[in-house]
């Protein structure tokens, strides 16, 4: 049934090229998923079904991956957004430091 009367998700997945379906798992990563969760469910023909895997692995890693990179991204840039403000707050205004040379004031004069 693969090559002959195939139709919907068991025929694109059972008649398209593999390297064409691992193309898509990797560059369309959130369709892939989808597609490959319906294709596993639905596809009756076992060369679909094995395709269907392979988008859908192939999906959740790249989808899965890019949202690690995106959160990691965003945890670091808000973590120097932070300590950078931090850093500017104290060089702006040095008396509130807890070191003794922030008690010292602008004009020399001490505390």
């Amino acid at each position: 049934m693969a090559n002959g009367g195939s139709s919907g998700l068991d025929g694109f997945f059972a008649n398209t090229n593999i390297i064409i379906l691992v193309l898509f798992g990797v560059c369309c990563s959130g369709i892939a998923l989808i597609l490959g969760i319906i294709g596993l469910v639905t596809c009756t023909d076992p060369l679909a079904k094995r395709n269907a895997l392979i988008v859908t692995i192939l999906g959740a890693l790249f989808g899965g991956g890019y949202t690690v990179m995106a959160l990691a991204g965003n945890m670091f840039g808000a973590l120097t957004g932070v300590l950078g403000s931090l850093w500017w707050a104290k060089e702006r205004n040095p008396t509130r430091g807890a070191s003794g040379w922030a008690a010292r004031r602008k004009d020399g004069s001490g505390a």
